[in-house]
């Protein structure tokens, strides 16, 4: 109750998204959902989003590829225990990058992200690339204390956002 009455009443109270470079460049100009200051537009994108995206019914039926892919997991981490002898010490917080990415990519495109069910095909390697570059680029605006301008990353990310563009527009394509 308290979440849905900060997202629609009181939407006015968070305060807008900073307009960093990299937002601009790769949010497209801050149009996507997740960069999009709070306001109208940012409603109604929230909205399409929910009842025609990632509706209930649709997160429902598409449960079996959060159920596959963690048990994909799971079989990694015990083939890894096997291999090893038993005990390891595994990192874990790349493997659920890996997992929560797979399941994002896979529920809304049908496409596969990384992992061992995976083809080593050019689509695979370009969303891996796009998730190293916007860790990266993550990290950089959580300290805020640098620009991306100083640091020679427009070029690169102004690239970046060419293939998110190539990638969306084929996925828009195969639907």
């Amino acid at each position: 109750e308290v979440v849905k009455e900060c997202l629609t009443t009181n939407n006015k109270v968070f305060p807008p998204f900073l307009k960093y470079l990299a937002v601009k460049i790769m949010g497209y100009d801050h149009a996507m959902l997740v960069f999009a200051p709070h306001g109208q537009y940012w409603c109604d994108k929230r909205k399409l989003t929910m009842t025609e995206l990632l509706p209930n019914s649709r997160l429902e039926m598409l449960k079996h590829v959060r159920d596959t892919k963690t048990k994909l997991l799971l079989k990694d981490l015990h083939d890894i225990s096997i291999k090893n002898g038993g005990y390891v010490v595994v990192e874990m917080k790349g493997k659920f990058a890996k997992l929560t990415m797979n399941i994002i990519v896979r529920m809304l495109a049908w496409k596969r992200y990384f992992g061992t069910d995976t083809n080593a095909n050019e689509e695979s390697g370009r969303l891996q690339r796009l998730g190293r570059f916007l860790l990266s680029i993550g990290v950089i605006l959580r300290f805020k204390c640098c620009s991306v301008s100083w640091l020679g990353y427009v070029g690169k990310m102004k690239r970046t956002t060419m293939e998110i563009d190539r990638l969306f527009s084929s996925w828009v394509k195969d639907h």
